[in-house]
């Protein structure tokens, strides 16, 4: 059954991308704690702004490119080269959802981070009060 390999790798790419946001989310992503943690209060905020904004730059470009790739795709007619033909765009459009979904999780990440690094009240130095907890 060769169809199984192939939409086996689509719900790979599937889960793949749709954790990503997830993983934004529950602050799983991968940073550098060495330098990150010996920032403090509002200077850690300021910091979280900056990784924040960046981020979702990089966010934006990808999902742009990823978005063009899936779309020309869709107008070639491109289809998987096994038995079920399937139209590859719909994989690529699982991507590109799944980009979205983590460059919108960046930016409420930045809009969290601006507002602490804004706020009047002080800022903790405890790295678990920062921008990625709910």
């Amino acid at each position: 059954m060769p169809f199984t390999v192939e939409y086996t790798g689509y719900l790979l790419i599937g889960i793949i991308f749709f954790a990503l946001m997830q993983t934004q989310r529950s602050n799983g992503m991968i940073y550098m704690e060495l330098v990150y943690d010996r920032f403090g209060g509002r200077l850690r905020a300021w910091v979280d702004v900056l990784r924040f904004a960046t981020s979702t730059c990089y966010g934006v470009i990808v999902t742009w490119y990823v978005f063009e790739y899936a779309e020309n795709t869709c107008a070639l007619g491109q289809i998987s080269s096994y038995p079920s033909r399937t139209l590859l765009c719909y994989p690529q459009s699982i991507m590109v959802l799944g980009l979205v979904l983590l460059t919108l999780e960046w930016v409420r990440g930045g809009i969290r981070a601006l507002a602490i690094a804004l706020s009047p009240r002080p800022v903790s130095d405890d790295p678990q009060h920062t921008t990625t907890v709910l």
